[in-house]
């Protein structure tokens, strides 16, 4: 049996051979993955373009998320966040020293 994509012939046109614009390949081709052309109306003005741009990750959009607890030298794991722990006010300082110096 045949596929879709089997049976998808190139258009009856003879001013155009199959391979001479991306247009050919839109228009015999069933599904494409993305569009052929990307909209300029979502390029129009900073504001947009910041919109729909692809993210950014920088050093200075990350949190280090801190939980301080009363003693000294006290440690709580958080059982819905690994790696992080509820610590006294002694071990958080040390940790924010730490993290400061990493950038």
């Amino acid at each position: 049996m045949n596929s879709p994509v089997d049976t998808v012939s190139p258009p009856d046109r003879p001013d155009v051979d199959e391979k001479s614009s991306r247009q050919d390949v839109f228009e015999t081709t069933p599904f494409l993955p993305r569009p052929v052309r990307r909209p300029r109306r979502l390029r129009q003005s900073s504001a947009i373009r910041e919109l729909v741009s692809e993210t950014l990750l920088t050093p200075q959009k990350l949190i280090l998320p801190q939980f301080v607890i009363e003693g000294e030298k006290a440690t709580d794991p958080i059982a819905s966040m690994p790696g992080r722990a509820r610590q006294s006010i002694d071990l958080t300082i040390t940790e924010c020293e730490a993290a400061s110096k990493l950038g």
